[in-house]
């Protein structure tokens, strides 16, 4: 059979210096929107999760927008995603748009990243979008937004670790989730 050192590593010099040269040439990913930068709320990723319970106040979702040029999150405890159109249209205009009046000349986000989830591609999200002059950018089906699927999976961890930590029930999630978002925005 194999012998263990070809599937852990080169076993020669000269291997270790053929694969220390490949890895100089690598230099990540060359895909274009690596090489654009982003301004502040140019372009949002979005993404809905659903929780394990209710918490206190009813939700059993929350949204999350991660701010591609930034990487600030926002999270949204919502009830249900049946009105994700207001919060998102609430959220542009009482958190985007007076910074985006006061520190730029942009008068409104380019675009909106999102998976093709029926919460983001129904007539009122897109007339919502419309009517702000946003365009909308949904995966392709069955493809997941990966910048804001990350930002779940890391809230979300981080929310159930503290719940854990803290020996709190998991109705605390929302609280939780709001604390966990402000710990990572200031790291």
């Amino acid at each position: 059979g194999k012998s263990c050192q070809q599937h852990i590593g080169p076993t020669q010099h000269r291997d270790m210096d053929k694969m220390k040269s490949n890895k100089k040439t690598l230099s990540g990913t060359n895909h274009p929107s690596r090489e654009k930068e982003y301004l502040t709320f140019q372009q949002l990723h979005m993404d809905c999760c659903e929780m394990d319970v209710e918490d206190f106040y009813g939700n059993k979702w929350f949204l999350i927008i991660v701010d591609r040029g930034t990487d600030v999150k926002y999270t949204v405890p919502m009830r249900t995603v049946a009105n994700l159109y207001q919060v998102v249209d609430r959220f542009l205009q009482e958190v985007v748009m007076p910074y985006l009046q006061h520190y730029t000349k942009r008068s409104t986000v380019e675009c909106i990243r999102t998976d093709s989830g029926s919460e983001f591609c129904n007539q009122e999200f897109q007339d919502m979008l419309r009517k702000r002059r946003i365009t909308h950018s949904p995966a392709a089906a069955n493809v997941h937004d990966g910048k804001a699927e990350r930002a779940i999976k890391t809230c979300v961890w981080l929310t159930r670790t503290c719940l854990i930590s803290a020996n709190l029930r998991k109705p605390f999630w929302s609280m939780m989730l709001e604390t966990v978002t402000h710990v990572l925005n200031r790291s």
